[in-house]
């Protein structure tokens, strides 16, 4: 994490499945002493195109007390396919919650295993959401929009076992957002004025 602080010192670095663990332990140990500096915000916009085509940029977000600008703004386009009434230009946004699992889960398992000195020689995942249209396309009330099930199959060649992998996988918050729930708020803007 590029944190710019002064307060984390520059140090010799040691590296382990490409994360600088030595600098990791200092952001761990900065935040572990300043709580009120853990507190992030992510942030993206998304705007429609046409059909069933969006794109959402990513530019900035909240960290250490301030907002923090990326070096360039990041931009995620969406449609679905053709059988969904799309032009198949990009991902559906379903797809890309899987590919945001799946990365999530190999980040997080690269970089806590970094810390902990598990050394990782092959990480893959083939990752598969099912659904019923039924719910999404307002045919049966009864069924839910979205996914009914995740199954990710992670394959791993490093110097952990399968259980200390999974306790790995656990501190994913792409993860955890799906296994407990986030509430979500949605504010609706419709440009009207309010009635006094």
């Amino acid at each position: 994490m590029n944190t710019n602080i002064s307060e984390i010192e520059e140090t010799n670095t040691s590296t382990l499945n490409g994360v600088d663990v030595q600098a990791l332990k200092e952001t761990i140990a900065y935040l572990g002493d300043n709580p009120e500096k853990a507190q992030f915000k992510f942030r993206a916009r998304n705007r429609w195109i046409d059909g069933n085509r969006n794109e959402t940029s990513i530019d900035e977000f909240f960290a250490l007390g301030e907002n923090q600008e990326r070096a360039k703004t990041h931009v995620v386009k969406v449609d679905q396919p053709a059988l969904i009434l799309g032009q198949d230009t990009a991902p559906n946004p379903v797809e890309l919650l899987l590919a945001a699992l799946s990365s999530c889960i190999t980040s997080t398992v690269v970089l806590h295993g970094g810390a902990d000195g598990v050394e990782i020689d092959e990480l893959s995942s083939e990752i598969e959401g099912s659904m019923n249209l039924e719910g999404y396309m307002g045919i049966d009330p009864n069924v839910r929009s979205g996914y009914n099930e995740i199954v990710l199959k992670l394959k791993a060649r490093s110097s952990a076992d399968g259980d200390r992998l999974m306790e790995l996988v656990s501190k994913s918050p792409v993860l955890d957002v799906l296994r407990n729930g986030t509430r979500v708020k949605i504010d609706i803007d419709t440009g009207e004025e309010e009635a006094d």
